[in-house]
């Protein structure tokens, strides 16, 4: 626990880091956003300079100002739900001058393709109006937040829980590893640094390199599968035709160092990441503290084939060692390494067929080695040795149709070869009085295995215009895993009801299973077979209503079904450690099914030019059903009854009732 306890206060120690605040000479473009034709102002319109970095969100009568640039020409584009996107060029900035425009927006009626069926759905950044999005760029820049990570800030949302120590988050009761995490299209598996730190103190992927996330909190549609929680869904930056950048920063948890520019027919980007905790830890003087040191590198390549296909060639790459000595006798070392590069061919068939394809290889290598003496003599107390990698062939295709007006089909499907392989031991020593005699007990568990085997899944699904308000997308789904000897369905159906010009109601309902991974084996349990498929049933309902002059008000209410679920495997004392399955508190739980329901609240808005404020409030209620609880494999018999919540001769129930304010 030491080690750890010196970790987190080196980590706070970075977090507590100083602010330095630009400030910006006073030049504004002012202007008001109106409906042309009828010159009616527009509020909550999105105002982007194009490569400044700046913006604005029109206000109630339409009027926006963006203050703080140099003189100079600008161009505007301007945004807002159920119009065309209007661009304005040449707008002129002088010294210490005020530049005036009008934009008039177009109405556009919403084709099916862009509207928001699924309940639960939380815009972060991207490209839609601000008005739109649960949170932009400016607003998680402007959170204090541990790391600059985007997991940490979307913690502030409705639904999403974390803590202090972790990166993880929850969804709606479900742990993080129920949550498919994409980066432009790309699965990532366990996509964290300093996983010695309660599962992962920080994410791979840099805040900096991140265009938008979608987060899918529930109900989500067919497209996204082998997850029975969430989806967040990440998409990397586009550089700008020609832009040319090189530099380097300085954060609150690492350095960094990026190249950006442009070529014939493409754009490039590059950048690579240092976190510098360990050296924190040696200005601190901890000697005998861990020492974590974590890289990664993010590299895109944009191409364009012709008019109607782009090439994306991406790379992903992050490592992390964490080397303890205590005492000169006590030693840990743990390293991880994980690998992904993948092509993209986004192709146009038409103005209302598209389809992606996607290429790609990973790899991911986990290794840990433990040593530990016990008291002042030479008496092993434990050793470990866990060394294990996984990797996976992929092949995926999806496609879009939009058939009519009132029909729009998506379809695909996701082919990989995967395999594994594991190298894990574990040994254990005790001495241990019982009445007058010493006994001493050894206790090992070692596992060798090399699964390999195919993953399969398709998809079909319908979204269809009923009527003018009602709007429905059905969708199935097939995931299969050769490697566990099964497949199984997921029917999805989500509901759009337009209750009036601003406010929607939204229902959903869809059966969503999750397939143990190839590299997912807890050897370190003792287990060496998979698992059945577990699952889930979501039934979500939501309202969501925008004020002409006020906030956005979004409100919605869940149950979620859980059966056909894993053993969990827990330190009932829930101290952070870095070798949990060594430890004497360790239990597992068999589970016969689990449920979630809750309530959450969300309001926004934006008032005058540099003020925003949010506010969410969750009322939620979990409970899991407890049929036996046991030592988990390779506890020593100790005299030492299970915890009391927990009875072994009668099935139980765990409850959590949790509340919580964000703002």
């Amino acid at each position: 626990m030491q080690e750890s306890k010196r970790v987190v206060l080196a980590l706070c120690l970075v977090w507590c880091g100083f602010w330095a605040v630009p400030v910006r000479a006073a030049r504004e473009i002012q202007g008001q956003v109106v409906e042309a034709g009828t010159r009616a102002p527009l509020a909550g319109a999105s105002v982007e300079v194009v490569g400044a970095g700046a913006g604005a969100l029109s206000g109630a009568e339409g009027r926006f100002a963006i203050a703080g640039l140099p003189a100079g020409q600008y161009t505007l584009q301007v945004s807002h739900i159920g119009y065309e996107p209007a661009r304005l060029t040449g707008v002129a900035l002088t010294e210490g001058g005020v530049a005036q425009v009008l934009v008039e927006l177009v109405e556009k009626p919403i084709s099916l393709s862009e509207i928001t069926i699924t309940p639960g759905r939380f815009a972060v950044m991207g490209k839609e109006p601000a008005s739109s999005q649960a949170l932009t760029r400016e607003e998680i820049q402007s959170i204090p937040q541990f790391g600059e990570d985007i997991y940490r800030a979307v913690v502030h949302l409705p639904g999403v829980a974390g803590d202090d120590f972790s990166a993880k988050f929850t969804v709606r009761g479900g742990e993080h590893d129920q949550v498919l995490v994409l980066l432009d299209g790309l699965e990532l598996n366990d996509p964290f640094h300093l996983k010695d730190i309660n599962g992962g103190a920080l994410s791979i992927v840099d805040v900096s390199l991140i265009e938008g996330v979608d987060l899918l909190t529930g109900g989500f549609p067919a497209e996204y599968g082998d997850r029975r929680s969430g989806v967040f869904n990440i998409k990397s930056v586009r550089p700008s035709p020609g832009q040319q950048q090189v530099g380097a920063g300085v954060g609150l948890m690492n350095t960094r160092a990026f190249a950006r520019g442009g070529f014939v027919r493409g754009n490039w980007m590059a950048s690579v990441r240092r976190g510098y905790l360990d050296l924190v830890l040696d200005l601190m003087g901890e000697d005998e503290a861990p020492q974590p040191t974590y890289y990664d590198a993010l590299a895109k390549v944009e191409y364009r084939l012709d008019d109607r296909h782009t090439l994306f060639a991406h790379f992903l790459g992050a490592q992390d060692r964490m080397d303890f000595v205590e005492d000169d006798r006590d030693i840990s070392n743990t390293k991880y390494q994980n690998t992904y590069a993948w092509l993209t061919l986004n192709s146009t068939f038409g103005p209302h067929l598209l389809a992606q394809t996607l290429l790609a290889h990973g790899q991911g290598d986990h290794q840990r080695q433990g040593l530990a003496f016990e008291g002042e003599s030479d008496q092993v107390d434990f050793r470990i040795s866990d060394e294990r990698d996984s990797g996976f062939w992929g092949f995926k295709q999806d496609w879009s149709w939009e058939a009519s007006e009132d029909l729009f089909l998506k379809w695909g499907a996701d082919l990989r070869r995967v395999s594994a392989h594991y190298d894990y031991l574990n040994q254990k020593e005790r001495d241990q009085i019982l009445g007058d005699s010493l006994r001493h007990w050894t206790d090992t568990t070692q596992v060798a295995l090399a699964p390999s085997g195919n993953r399969a899944a398709g998809y079909l699904a319908a979204r269809v215009s009923l009527a003018a308000p009602l709007k429905a997308e059905a969708g199935l789904r097939y995931d299969r895993a050769s490697y566990a000897g099964e497949g199984r369905f997921s029917p999805r159906l989500n509901l759009l009801y337009t209750l009036g010009k601003q406010t929607w109601l939204r229902v959903g309902w869809g059966r969503f299973c999750q397939s143990q991974g190839i590299g997912e084996v807890r050897v370190e349990e003792g287990e060496q077979d998979f698992h059945p498929a577990e699952q889930s049933t979501h039934w979500v309902a939501g309202l969501e209503h925008r004020f002409a002059e006020g906030p956005q008000l979004r409100v919605e209410a869940y149950l979620k079904k859980a059966a056909h679920l894993r053993p969990v495997y827990r330190n009932w004392q829930g101290a952070i450690e870095i070798f949990p399955e060594l430890q004497d508190d360790r239990v597992a739980l068999d589970l016969s099914g689990a449920s979630a329901k809750g309530l959450e609240i969300y309001l926004k808005q934006e008032v005058g030019k540099k003020f925003t404020w949010w506010a969410s409030y969750g009322l939620a209620w979990s409970r899991e059903q407890v049929e036996r609880v046991r030592w988990a494999e390779g506890q020593l018999p100790l005299d030492q009854e299970l915890p009391g919540r927990y009875d072994q001769r009668h099935t139980v129930y765990l409850d959590t009732l949790s509340w919580a304010w964000d703002y």
